[in-house]
């Protein structure tokens, strides 16, 4: 592959093999041509000087620091020089903190002492994300850091998701991450404090900043919490709100603590096996978005646990998300012959809380089968007025056989009554939009398929109401041309909560410029979600002006 020339990037400058001294020489792999050595022309301010131009990047290449580290940024396969094998570190950067584990850009530090490496991640972990960006930065805990050079990272990009795998987090470390005088956005994976994380939840105590933001602490069981039981239980008392609180499984004696605590989201496991049903009965749960994963543990009777804490989902009726997961426990999967007691539980819970937006069962079938209550679970939500999304793994059941090598499901029997229960559970909730485990609409087809397109346009329409005055002309003018074009179920949705537009594109309108079109050259409707290219379409390709209708109502 050619590799670019360093005179085109406006911050990095390419260094001639002949101008290569022996210590970077040592640095670069066999393979001279596929890593190639640059310095910068002057130290950047923010990532974007250096990443703003992706084609640059399509190849391996490595950055020479004046303190005689490197950063190496990696886009392939990865390699390690020579004599520098275990000197050195790797963290990844991405533009969108949602983005997926393979979507960000890898980068390496290389060089011969700690210090000097650590000196490089602070400068680089430092600069800018950018205006109006949250992005996330996943990086290993080092010890060697020290607590201003860690303070400086945090201070530089309040708004980074900062995400710190493995290592041991020193006391004053701790206290910089409890003490910063702004919300922070943190992930702790598989992290330690080397005194069981007193002298965090101590400096936590006297935080000046009431919100902490986002914290998150993955860990793998109950004996692998990075604090003690004694810091679990004054952290999750502590007199503090948080944005997301994200946390792993705990001891019986603490089990019940996540929920009573101030935070708008939880994501939290919980263990059943020291835990009677009753427990569930009156619990205190503050967060309105709740993620809860059940571990069965040892437990048989985990349906009693569910139907109690549905139940109480009912009482408190304050929730607008809720995702439930059920994951086997020690003994495997525990099913049980019927659990249409459960699901009653759950339609309690749905009809009880009025401000629900969002549902997801999608992880939940590994111990329950919905299949046999979606019919009752869709009529609950029919006349639901705040559900806007239903996330399961199937519509279908799985069926399997023993002759054929797959995992398709025949679909002989239960297809044709699940998709009636779709169907008309979209014809009567013109909100809702049901995903399966792909994050794709449930759907068999074109049936299907245009209820969704119609219920698109008719909730579309509805939002153009709350756009500005000024905007509204127009959108409306452009949905008309473009979107709902010669085809008059879909014009006439969009006219029936704009009327008043309706009228204005009319007095705007030269009768005299009207052409009337013969009956037998209109087209039929089209009931095939396959887009019309309308003449507004063809005249902006073709270069043509709007009419004058169109152009007025914009002015209006």
């Amino acid at each position: 592959m050619a590799q670019p020339d360093g005179k085109c990037h406006s911050l990095l400058e390419l260094i001639p093999v002949d101008q290569l001294s022996e210590e970077q020489k040592a640095f670069r792999p066999s393979n001279e041509t596929r890593m190639p050595l640059y310095r910068m022309r002057r130290d950047p301010t923010f990532w974007g000087e250096i990443f703003h131009d992706g084609a640059f990047f399509d190849h391996d290449l490595a950055i020479w620091r004046e303190n005689r580290t490197l950063l190496c940024i990696v886009n392939h396969d990865c390699w390690r020089p020579s004599g520098f094998r275990e000197q050195n570190i790797s963290f990844t950067l991405y533009k969108d903190y949602e983005a997926g584990r393979y979507d960000g850009v890898d980068l390496e530090i290389y060089g011969k002492t700690d210090a000097t490496i650590v000196e490089t991640a602070t400068f680089f972990w430092s600069l800018k994300q950018g205006e109006c960006e949250e992005g996330r930065l996943r990086m290993p805990s080092l010890p060697t850091i020290q607590p201003e050079q860690l303070a400086r990272i945090f201070d530089a990009n309040p708004d980074m998701h900062f995400e710190f795998e493995e290592g041991t987090w020193s006391a004053e470390q701790s206290v910089i991450l409890a003490t910063r005088s702004f919300p922070l956005n943190v992930k702790l994976v598989w992290v330690s404090f080397e005194d069981n994380g007193t002298a965090f939840v101590n400096a936590l105590e006297t935080r000046q900043q009431y919100s902490f933001g986002m914290f998150s602490m993955t860990f793998c069981d109950a004996e692998h919490v990075p604090l003690s039981r004694e810091n679990v239980q004054r952290f999750l008392k502590l007199n503090l709100a948080f944005e997301k609180l994200e946390i792993g499984m705990l001891e019986s004696e603490c089990a019940f603590l996540p929920f009573s605590v101030k935070s708008n989201a939880l994501v939290y496991e919980i263990e059943l096996t020291s835990l009677e049903a009753s427990d569930f009965e009156s619990l205190d749960i503050i967060a309105e978005d709740l993620f809860l994963k059940f571990n069965l543990g040892m437990t048989f009777e985990w349906d009693e646990h569910l139907v109690c804490f549905f139940h109480r989902l009912a009482e408190l009726g304050h929730f607008e998300r809720l995702r439930i997961s059920v994951n086997e426990g020690y003994l495997g999967c525990i099913i049980h012959d019927d659990t249409s007691h459960v699901a009653e539980a759950l339609i309690t819970a749905i009809t009880a809380n009025h401000k629900l937006k969002c549902l997801d069962l999608s992880d939940s079938y590994r111990c329950l089968e919905w299949f046999a209550h979606f019919q009752g679970i869709f009529k609950a939500m029919e006349d639901h007025k705040g559900l806007r999304e239903f996330h399961l793994k199937k519509l279908v059941p799985q069926i399997y056989n023993d002759d054929i090598d797959c995992d398709e499901s025949d679909g002989s029997e239960s297809e044709p009554a699940a998709y009636e229960w779709l169907r008309q559970l979209l014809s009567r909730n013109r909100k809702i939009v049901v995903y399966n485990s792909s994050g794709k609409r449930c759907s068999n087809g074109e049936a299907i398929d245009t209820i969704y397109l119609l219920n698109d346009i008719l909730n579309g329409s509805t939002d153009l109401v709350k756009e500005s005055t000024s905007l509204r002309p127009l959108l409306v003018a452009t949905a008309l041309v473009e979107s709902t074009s010669r085809k008059f179920l879909h014009s006439a949705l969009l006219m029936s909560n704009h009327a008043d537009m309706l009228c204005e594109l009319m007095q705007v309108v030269n009768i005299e410029e009207v052409t009337v079109v013969p009956e037998e050259a209109i087209e039929p409707e089209q009931t095939s979600i396959t887009p019309v290219e309308s003449e507004d379409s063809k005249r902006r390709r073709s270069g043509s002006p709007p009419p004058p209708a169109t152009k007025k109502a914009a002015r209006t």
